[in-house]
Order: structure tokens, then sequence, then C-alpha cells
């Protein structure tokens, strides 16, 4: 017996979550940092 709702479907127009956004600038920031250490060396 389903005592909950299915949640809605996501808005293909909707701005991007905040914390996916904030995580992805973080890895891009990491690896550009990785890439301009190897480009010391």
């Amino acid at each position: 017996m389903w005592t909950v709702p299915e949640p809605p479907a996501l808005d293909p127009r909707a701005e991007e979550p905040k914390e996916i956004a904030a995580a992805r600038k973080a890895a891009e920031k990491a690896t550009a940092a990785a890439a301009a250490e190897g480009e010391q060396r």
C-alpha cells in the first residue's frame, strides 16, 4: 500500500540546484589547479 505520493517531475528549464553548481565549480577549480601544477613541472 502506497502512503506517500511520488515526487513531482523535474522541470528541465529549471535552474540547476545550488549544491550541484557549487560541486561543479569546486571540481573545475581543482582540475584547473592540477593542470596548472602539471605545466609547472
